[in-house]
């Protein structure tokens, strides 16, 4: 199994939670929104206990683009940091 490491980067204009890997790709979940207040406890809290495959998907090159919503393999490990 490959591991998906995502750092949290922030809350975009959409309240979506967005997070980037080591190569600089972005992530986030398009059905769980979030208080533009929201900080990184808050949302790695929420996904704690959760499926990850099921929520996060691929968004693209740059914070606060339109989502690609690629879906990650079930396959790969996310890991949220």
């Amino acid at each position: 199994m490959k591991d998906l490491r995502l750092k949290f980067k922030g809350i975009d204009d959409w309240n979506r939670p967005v997070f980037m890997d080591d190569n600089g790709r972005y992530f986030g979940d398009t059905d769980h929104l979030f208080n533009y207040v929201a900080n990184k406890d808050d949302v790695l809290n929420f996904y704690r206990d959760m499926l990850l495959n099921n929520c996060i998907c691929y968004f693209g090159q740059q914070f606060g683009c339109e989502p690609m919503g690629i879906e990650i393999k079930s396959n790969v490990k996310i890991i949220l940091e």
